[in-house]
């Protein structure tokens, strides 16, 4: 007898839970701190909003050593404006790959948008350092050193910036904008010539230009550049901004679409999506535990077996894949490893109740009924609030036409401290008082309990009975 894998453990398989981070091996990694706060940082965001930093930040939490998904929160800070957010993020995941410049220049930027410039510097020497030809990070050390005052510094930056970025206006502008900052108008004249003639339609280099005319006297010529430039901002080529832009645009309309597709049951596509989405994120074990899911909502039982044993060599340490593990090798009628694995995850974690739902599930496919209400109430204790427990084990007596045994297990778990049972549990519970020939008081009793937490649609209830 199989029990079904309920909506609330395949929701917790996208979700990812807080886990015990595995032993490191080989070099020191640095102490990695707790993800930020999404409701303190992004408290003034929309609802929806928020959960979806929420849902970075989970997955952050269950692989707190992993750059790529602290990345990511970074990003998901950074597209919604919260600057403190992405700052921590983008330092921890550079911190986690210091080889890597693109992390620390993520950084750098992240810092400067929050108002921090000294930091933002500090960070951009070290981006340099790693690699000192990429052209938009000095022209970027020219901005920053600008805004802060320091001209002399900002032009020997531009300088080189022009020598990394010959055909395009930023560097000339830069120039133009630290001349003028030294009050070295002719010199800002040639170099706003310069990048008009690189990017003659660009409002900011005509901007840039009419201020450099005007500052010279020439009002007339000076007017029309001004116009066509008034209020531009800066439009600068970044490489490393763009692609992480475009990456995580591409991210992003793949997770939506694998999402939708896995909601829909469309399976074969959803694994398409997510399998394309993974060669893209093979660092994020939510993208792993969601292509898991859905091979086994497809009944590709022996890939999905084959997914989660490499996904579980890859992330040790995570609860959920080794929960999936599990289910993925009962589902391929493999029960005696399944039972295997489980009983080392409870070992590991013998504080989390998934596990043991798992293994009461198990024992009943193994008519080990006495260990399949054990393994149940285990769970309920561990998580009085999940009525999973109660109801999986009512499920279990009802079964085996132990009906009275079945509605006193579900009418105590609606006494339990949180719990908020779903009309599956009141109508698993009224079936049970039926098999049970208990009264038409008893029955109405529940169907009250169950209009009082559903509304209306209780009287599916009574249409279904």
């Amino acid at each position: 007898m199989m029990l079904p894998l309920s909506r609330r453990y395949l929701d917790a398989l996208f979700l990812g839970l807080v886990i015990a981070l595995a032993p490191a091996c080989g070099p020191a990694k640095p102490d990695v701190p707790a993800p930020p706060s999404a409701q303190q940082l992004a408290g003034g965001l929309d609802d929806a909003t928020i959960a979806e930093i929420q849902q970075a930040t989970d997955a952050v939490d269950s692989d707190r050593g992993n750059a790529d998904l602290w990345a990511a929160l970074g990003r998901a800070y950074e597209a919604q404006g919260v600057h403190a957010g992405a700052d921590a993020s983008f330092t921890v995941a550079a911190d986690l790959r210091p080889e890597d410049p693109k992390l620390r220049y993520r950084a750098a930027i992240a810092a400067s948008k929050g108002g921090k410039l000294e930091k933002a510097l500090e960070r951009l020497e070290v981006v340099l350092s790693l690699d000192g030809n990429y052209g938009p990070a000095w022209r970027r050390r020219g901005t920053w050193l600008l805004d802060l005052g320091r001209a002399e510094e900002a032009r020997a930056a531009f300088e080189r910036a022009a020598l990394l970025l010959p055909n395009v206006p930023d560097a000339p502008i830069g120039l133009a904008r630290a001349a003028l900052a030294l009050d070295e108008v002719s010199a800002a004249m040639e170099h706003a010539r310069t990048a008009f003639e690189r990017a003659p339609d660009e409002p900011y280099v005509r901007l840039i230009l009419g201020d450099a005319l005007r500052r010279s006297g020439q009002t007339e010529e000076a007017l029309p550049h001004l116009e066509a430039g008034q209020g531009a901002l800066p439009r600068y080529v970044d490489p490393w901004s763009e692609s992480a832009s475009r990456a995580r645009n591409l991210d992003n309309d793949l997770s939506d679409r694998a999402e939708r597709l896995v909601q829909e049951k469309q399976w074969d596509a959803a694994i398409e999506a997510l399998e394309e989405l993974r060669a893209l994120r093979p660092q994020d074990s939510r993208v792993a535990l969601r292509l898991g899911v859905a091979l086994i909502g497809g009944d590709y039982t022996k890939r999905a077996e084959e997914h989660y044993d490499a996904i579980f060599e890859q992330f040790p340490a995570n609860y959920d894949i080794a929960t999936g593990r599990a289910a993925a090798q009962r589902a391929s009628g493999k029960t005696a490893r399944s039972l295997s694995s489980i009983d080392a995850i409870i070992a590991r974690w013998p504080d989390r109740a998934p596990a043991y739902l798992q293994r009461g599930s198990t024992l009943a496919e193994m008519n080990d009924i006495a260990g399949a209400r054990a393994a149940f109430q285990r769970a309920s204790q561990l998580d009085p609030g999940d009525l999973r427990g109660p109801l999986f084990e009512g499920q279990l007596l009802a079964k085996l036409q132990r009906y009275s045994e079945a509605a006193a297990v579900l009418q105590n778990g609606l006494e339990l401290p949180g719990a908020s049972p779903p009309l599956v549990y009141f109508r698993m519970l009224l079936a049970a008082q039926a098999g049970a020939r208990m009264g038409g008081e008893v029955i109405q009793a529940t169907l009250d309990r169950a209009r009082a937490i559903h509304g209306d649609a209780a009287d599916s209830l009574t249409q279904r009975r």
